[in-house]
């Protein structure tokens, strides 16, 4: 149901609720590391001067939804947050097949509860924190068949250092996603990826909106000038045309991406994160690709995390049910590290060794290329 809703231009928002789960009482996900507390709210938003033919509204104009993570005020009470919202648990979308092997027997047998019992930091709709600054902004784009959910532990982190995480719902990706209006959408066949870099550009005119209105949960709290982005997997692929298409967004971080196109450079801070490939034809051309993308950028730092695979950079990391291999709390300390560290010195201007120079605190980590280095 609607609890607040804002129009501005051909703007419409809507923090939204569903029945939240219990809180959890099984796998806890790593703590965050800053001095904030955490909030997050859902919204529902409705881009009328895009249309959507594959959608479900009548009028076809595009609908999607972000998830948003932020420093909440100290002490603030709000219901438990659930990793996942339980209607989009309800809607199966691939968590059943990948759990139907795991040794946890919960969440072999019966997913929703194992899903509903998975425990987070954040609490839903509580007061944004108080600070003479502004926050900056991060866009978080999943991967492909992902709510943004899935990126918890990172945003939450993110979010306990001050920054504002904006995760997108990649509507037609693969996922079944339920509005408020109880239509839902399924995945689409075919090329979506023009639409869903649409939206995420709508998602910074919606954040002007935010800012503006008085009233709003983020009115005057946020700080548009310093904005960031980041992606995993195609969601990395669609952050990486970002900064081509809107010069709003001023750094981006590509987490183990697809192919980018290298005449999407921009001369802005690019970070790409790398897990532990093998050499093979196709990842030697991906890395030709990575390589030309960032001489375009300024700087481009490319860096590898030893020991990770492609869900690494997930909460699949240290969710042990999933039964991802690797030590999941290294490499999942290591990524949150390495974004606090980029986003903190390009968004914020506070300098990072981590991004010059080997750490014995993190010994998976390589950097490949820093031309500032």
């Amino acid at each position: 149901m609607f609890c607040r809703a804002f129009k501005v231009f051909v703007i419409m928002a809507a923090a939204i609720e569903f029945p939240l789960a219990a809180a959890g009482t099984g796998p806890v996900l790593p703590e965050p590391t800053g001095n904030y507390s955490v909030g997050r709210i859902t919204y529902y938003l409705l881009d009328s001067s895009r249309n959507d033919e594959r959608g479900t509204q009548k009028d076809h104009k595009r609908e999607f939804m972000v998830q948003v993570w932020y420093p909440a005020q100290s002490g603030s009470k709000g219901k438990p947050a659930a990793w996942l919202l339980p209607e989009w648990v309800r809607l199966g979308n691939n968590y059943s097949d990948l759990l139907a092997k795991s040794r946890d027997p919960l969440a072999r047998k019966d997913v929703d509860t194992f899903l509903a019992s998975i425990v987070v930091h954040a609490h839903e709709d509580v007061p944004v924190a108080s600070s003479p600054k502004p926050f900056p902004v991060i866009l978080l784009a999943p991967g492909s068949m992902s709510f943004p959910s899935k990126y918890t532990s990172l945003a939450e982190d993110l979010a306990s250092h001050g920054f504002v995480v904006v995760g997108d719902v990649p509507v037609g990706n693969g996922i079944k996603v339920p509005f408020p209006a109880a239509n839902v959408t399924s995945g689409y066949r075919g090329e979506m990826f023009t639409l869903w870099a649409g939206d995420l550009i709508y998602e910074l005119d919606q954040l002007k909106a935010w800012n503006e209105t008085q009233g709003h949960l983020f009115f005057g709290r946020l700080d548009l000038e310093h904005v960031g982005a980041f992606g995993h997997s195609a969601g990395g692929l669609i952050v990486s045309r970002i900064p081509r298409m809107d010069k709003r967004v001023k750094a981006i971080a590509l987490l183990d991406p697809g192919y980018v196109r290298p005449e999407d450079g921009e001369a802005i801070p690019v970070l790409i994160l790398k897990s532990d490939h093998s050499d093979s034809p196709n990842s030697r051309e991906k890395a030709k690709t990575e390589t030309e993308y960032a001489q375009k950028a300024k700087p481009g730092i490319q860096m590898k995390l030893f020991g990770a695979e492609h869900a690494s950079f997930t909460d699949l990391a240290v969710i042990r049910a999933f039964d991802r291999p690797g030590d999941g709390k290294a490499l999942n300390d290591t990524t949150r590290a390495v974004l606090r560290a980029f986003f903190g010195q390009y968004l914020l201007g506070t300098p990072s060794e981590l991004l010059v120079k080997r750490s014995a605190k993190y010994p998976r980590l390589e950097i490949e290329k820093n031309p500032e280095y």
